[in-house]
């Protein structure tokens, strides 16, 4: 993913099965910062739109968003009820939508780490989640065999679930927003 560097392209983070996510000087080859530390694995990790944050995903069952210059947190874990898969920003950078085995994403406020929405619900874990570009919508995969697209802002569905045969792993929106490509275990 192009988000796992910074937007000028001089710093990269990375997400490690040692519990530490850790942001390069990609130049230089070295930490730019302490390791930023969660209690289990990462899962992603990613920059926001304008690079000066980080959003990490854990199986520690939290997300958390850090200054990327410092390593510091710079809002409170975003708590879900099991492993949180993946995190990402919004296109402006001021939420952040998670995804994760408690069978729920979540759009969240980046800047203080409070929900934003009631829990965006799938009948088995989430494994995707992603905003359009506009950041008008969510749109999510799931292992229950569906994606769906939803309201960003009241966390309501905006249209039937995209059925497949078996789990879907990715969903995207296409540039415009228009459209949704899913890929999914069912070839």
């Amino acid at each position: 993913s192009s988000d796992l560097f910074s937007p000028d392209g001089s710093l990269v983070v990375t997400a490690s099965m040692d519990n530490t996510a850790r942001i390069w000087d990609v130049r230089a080859g070295i930490p730019l910062t302490e390791p930023l530390r969660h209690e289990y694995d990462l899962n992603s990790a990613e920059f926001s739109p304008d690079g000066l944050r980080v959003v990490t995903a854990s199986s520690d069952k939290t997300a958390r968003v850090w200054d990327a210059h410092t390593g510091l947190p710079l809002a409170k874990p975003l708590h879900h009820q099991h492993q949180v898969i993946y995190a990402r920003f919004s296109p402006d950078g001021l939420r952040v939508v998670t995804a994760s085995r408690d069978k729920t994403a979540r759009v969240w406020d980046s800047r203080t780490g409070l929900p934003l929405t009631e829990p965006i619900c799938h009948q088995d874990q989430v494994t995707w989640a992603q905003f359009s570009p506009d950041g008008s919508k969510v749109v999510t995969a799931s292992m229950d065999k569906t994606a769906r697209v939803w309201d960003a802002h009241t966390g309501s569905p905006v249209n039937q679930p995209f059925l497949h045969s078996a789990q879907v792993l990715h969903a995207e929106f296409s540039p415009d927003g228009s459209k949704v490509v899913t890929a999914s275990s069912d070839k």
